[in-house]
């Protein structure tokens, strides 16, 4: 196991207190330095349609598909106006919302369906450069019709490697990690390409995404999701897919 107990012990007393790359078309890529600009991706992790995004009065993409995030867009520092459509009605703004951002960081915004209300998870991203053996992954939880369920995860390759029995990897819940925010930090792992990704309760393993290849110095979302159709958490549950998006 690659994780000292000490910094278990640490996370589990952090949360007793509390309680491959793709890209949507019509965006720019930005080159993010900590001293000029502030720079935000866009993640549309529901399977509702695709979607218009507009950014302060300009369109970033009319098209924004699951699976297919934005690359990091230039934005404003302090107050910026996001607003949302779908695609097939670009004239009804389904979410109208102002978003602060700090200059110099890069963010990521996530924007989900819960119930019949269009929302977003906003998540700063620190991009370090894993080792050079090395690529950070981090996970986050968006099972918004398996909303109330934990879950936990195995991440191992053909080649040996398992991480699992810790933080990240244990205990997850929808959009915990805007409760800890440790839980947006990337986590190095070795680097291999034949990683499995097993989602997995106390009863049974829910979900399997086989062949993920995590390169080194690079950085990756992996992201669980479930179909919005499923209302029943324990039938969602066996639909989990789990998105591996890299960000540098």
């Amino acid at each position: 196991m690659h994780f000292k107990k000490a910094n278990f012990l640490f996370v589990f007393l952090l949360f007793c207190l509390g309680s491959c790359v793709k890209y949507a078309g019509t965006a720019t890529t930005t080159t993010n330095t900590k001293d000029s600009i502030t720079s935000i991706k866009f993640f549309n992790v529901v399977d509702q349609g695709k979607l218009v995004i507009t950014l302060n009065g300009s369109i970033i993409t009319d098209s924004l598909k699951q699976y297919y995030p934005t690359s990091y867009i230039t934005a404003l520092a302090d107050s910026n106006n996001l607003q949302l459509a779908l695609t097939k009605s670009p004239d009804t703004t389904i979410l109208n919302v102002n978003i602060g951002l700090i200059k110099g960081y890069s963010y990521s915004c996530f924007i989900y369906k819960l119930n019949y209300d269009w929302k977003i998870s906003l998540v700063r991203d620190i991009l370090t450069t894993p080792d050079s053996n090395s690529a950070g992954i981090r996970i986050l939880d968006f099972r918004t019709q398996a909303a109330t369920d934990f879950v936990s995860i195995n991440l191992f390759s053909l080649g040996f490697e398992t991480y699992g029995g810790v933080y990240p990897f244990i205990y997850r819940h929808f959009l915990d990690h805007e409760s800890f925010d440790f839980l947006t930090l990337f986590t190095q792992v070795v680097s291999d390409s034949s990683y499995h990704i097993v989602v997995f309760n106390s009863s049974s393993n829910l979900s399997t995404h086989t062949s993920v290849n995590l390169t080194a110095k690079k950085l990756y979302s992996i992201i669980m999701m479930t179909p919005y159709a499923i209302t029943a958490d324990s039938t969602a549950d066996k639909y989990i897919f789990t998105d591996v998006e890299q960000h540098n």
